[in-house]
């Protein structure tokens, strides 16, 4: 008998102890429920004065502004995974209220911009006055 043997459970041997159970379920997502995609998952949300939502998403696109950011430019475009904020109150954007080098680049902010895009998008839900849109009912309820 070799050492190793002694270590090793024969699969006759072997009884589940119910404390080895995982209480969790195996599939993360159950079958009935849609994933939500990651595309639409905000990064940041903020809360406007009368309760609008501003939220901050990933969003790709492609620019010619080089690994150093805004305002060194390169001879080709490529593709960065930035950010991009919108107010469900008034439908503003960086475009539109954005700081001055991501509103001249129709709101899109390269991904170094990570604080400056916080700063927008919390600056304009704390002077923002519009109401959240109305949420259509359903017929019955």
């Amino acid at each position: 008998m070799q050492l190793l043997d002694l270590f090793r459970r024969r699969k006759e041997d072997t009884v589940t102890d119910p404390r080895d159970i995982d209480p969790m379920p195996t599939d993360p997502m159950p079958g009935d429920v849609e994933p939500v995609p990651a595309a639409s998952a905000a990064l940041m949300r903020f809360l406007t004065v009368c309760r609008a939502v501003v939220e901050v998403h990933n969003y790709q696109f492609r620019t010619r502004y080089t690994y150093k950011g805004r305002p060194y430019v390169g001879e080709t475009a490529y593709q960065v995974d930035g950010f991009r904020w919108e107010c469900g109150g008034c439908e503003a954007h960086g475009g539109t209220h954005g700081s001055s080098g991501p509103r001249w680049d129709y709101g899109r902010y390269l991904p170094g911009e990570r604080d400056l895009v916080r700063k927008d998008a919390n600056g304009h839900a704390g002077e923002c006055r519009a109401m959240p849109a109305p949420v259509a009912q359903e017929e019955g309820k």
